[in-house]
C-alpha cells in the first residue's frame, strides 16, 4: 500500500515535470486543444487510480511510464473521434437525403415550387432550427463545406462547428420523427 501523502507529492511532481510535454505530445496526435487537454487529464487520473509510485518523478522509468499512459489515452481518444467522424459522415448522407426528399415532395409556392428550387426547401427546413444552428447547417449541409472551412467563415473553432452541426442534425431528425417536416 502506497502512502497517500507520498503519492500526492509524486503526482504533483509529475505534473510539474511533464504536463507541458504531455500536452504537446497529445496535441501532435489529436490536433485539438480540448482533446489534448483531456488526454493529459486522463493520463494523470490513470496515475492516481493506478496508485503508481516512483521514488524519483524525474527518473527515466517514470518518464517512460507517464508517456506510455499518455500514448494510450491519446490513442483511445483518437479512436473515439474516428468513430464519431464515421457516424457523422453517415448522418451527413442521411441529412442530404432529407433535403433531397423534402425538395422533391415540396408544394407549390407561387411561380416556383420547391421541386423546381430544392434550395428554397432546404432553406425552409433550416429555418426551423434555432438561429445559432442555421448558418452552420447551411454551410455544411447545403454548401457542403468541410468543418474547417465553415469554422473559418464563422470565426469559430472547428470543434464548435462540428458540435453545432451534430446538434442541428439531431434536431432535424427529431422533427422528422415528430412529423414536423
Amino acid at each position: 500500500m502506497i502512502d497517500k501523502s507520498k503519492q500526492k507529492l509524486f503526482i504533483e511532481a509529475c505534473y510539474r515535470l511533464y504536463e507541458r510535454k504531455l500536452y504537446a505530445a497529445a496535441y501532435s496526435v489529436l490536433r485539438d486543444e480540448g482533446q489534448a487537454e483531456d488526454a493529459v487529464q486522463d493520463t494523470f487520473l490513470n496515475l492516481i487510480k493506478g496508485e503508481v509510485f516512483f521514488e524519483d518523478a524525474a527518473s527515466d522509468d517514470c518518464k517512460r511510464y507517464v508517456l506510455t499512459c499518455l500514448k494510450n489515452a491519446a490513442i483511445t481518444r483518437y479512436r473515439k473521434l474516428a468513430r464519431e467522424w464515421e457516424r457523422e459522415v453517415n448522418t451527413d448522407e442521411e441529412t442530404l437525403a432529407v433535403f433531397a426528399e423534402s425538395g422533391a415532395g415540396g408544394t407549390a409556392a407561387g411561380p416556383e415550387s420547391a421541386v423546381d428550387n430544392p434550395d428554397s426547401r432546404a432553406s425552409e427546413i433550416i429555418s426551423l432550427l434555432p438561429e445559432k444552428y442555421r448558418e452552420v447547417m447551411r454551410l455544411m449541409a447545403v454548401e457542403e463545406l468541410p468543418s474547417k472551412e465553415a469554422a473559418k467563415r464563422l470565426n469559430m473553432s472547428e470543434a464548435a462547428v462540428r458540435k453545432r452541426y451534430e446538434r442541428a442534425k439531431k434536431m432535424l431528425r427529431e422533427k422528422m420523427k415528430g412529423g414536423a417536416l
